[in-house]
């Protein structure tokens, strides 16, 4: 097996930020719950608004509302029961399994 390493991150990215191979270099996931190597995941299976969905693999929340095609702006995101800042999106990753709750705001009068 290979052993990640973190990609010039704080050492406190190793366990909520991007990391790769040491060997060969692959981007991966990874999380207190273990690393997923993007490359070869097809889908990932997420909870979203309460329901189980497939989505092609992203690593953090703002991939993952592209991939929904979601734009950001009138969108708030809780991630496994906490709420994830728009400043964060870009930091905060995203793995299989995981509980997203997607808000989107619409005017009207």
């Amino acid at each position: 097996m290979h052993t990640p390493y973190t990609i010039g991150a704080a050492a406190s990215m190793k366990e909520n930020g991007p990391i790769a191979c040491a060997v060969c270099r692959r981007d991966l996931i990874c999380l207190s719950r273990g690393a997923y190597d993007v490359g070869f995941m097809n889908t990932m299976t997420l909870e979203i608004n309460g329901r189980t969905r497939q989505v092609p693999p992203v690593a953090n929340v703002s991939e993952l509302l592209l991939a929904l095609g979601i734009e950001g702006t009138q969108v708030a995101v809780e991630l496994n029961r906490r709420i994830v800042r728009r400043a964060e999106w870009d930091v905060t990753p995203i793995a299989d399994r995981d509980r997203v709750e997607i808000v989107q705001f619409v005017g009207g009068g």
